[in-house]
């Protein structure tokens, strides 16, 4: 799993010119599916709500993600950052804390899970946990519920 806090600032290259067209301001996914739908670009001449589509994404590497065309097209859906500092639910109404960072799977294509804060003396004592996608029971705008009786998975090792 990645998070998204490793890909938010990385230089973004064309493949073809070989220039960078600027950096991964943030990253747009779509709440139905959870499909990762592009990226918004932060750069040097202009800052604009438009992005680039996931399909037009050829890799996210380490140290900078490679386009395949520097076409900048309307991304449908929420933004990562939007999703940062949102609390976290269960169904039986117990806060289990707030949104830290998304994870998204290996190929950046789709939500796999959430890292949740408890506050910063329980991240100190216990660690942050995390909660699966497949734990969740509704996401709206600004809270996150989960699954009844659903605990945080220690992080270990991430």
């Amino acid at each position: 799993m990645r998070r998204t806090r490793e890909i938010i600032g990385l230089p973004v290259l064309s493949l073809h010119s070989g220039q960078r067209v600027g950096w991964v301001q943030d990253v747009i996914y779509e709440e139905k599916n959870n499909e990762i739908t592009g990226i918004i670009l932060e750069s040097h001449f202009f800052q604009s709500a438009k992005g680039i589509p996931r399909k037009e994404i050829q890799l996210i590497g380490k140290d900078a993600l490679v386009i395949d065309s520097e076409e900048l097209e309307e991304i449908p859906g929420v933004h990562v950052t939007q999703k940062i500092g949102n609390h976290v639910y269960n169904q039986d109404g117990d806060e289990r804390g707030t949104i830290q960072d998304i994870f998204l799977d290996d190929e950046a294509r789709t939500v796999a899970g959430y890292e949740v804060s408890d506050g910063l003396i329980a991240d100190l004592l216990q660690g942050r946990g995390m909660i699966l996608q497949q734990q969740v029971y509704s996401d709206s705008k600004d809270t996150l519920v989960v699954e009844e009786g659903g605990n945080c998975r220690e992080l270990s090792g991430m």
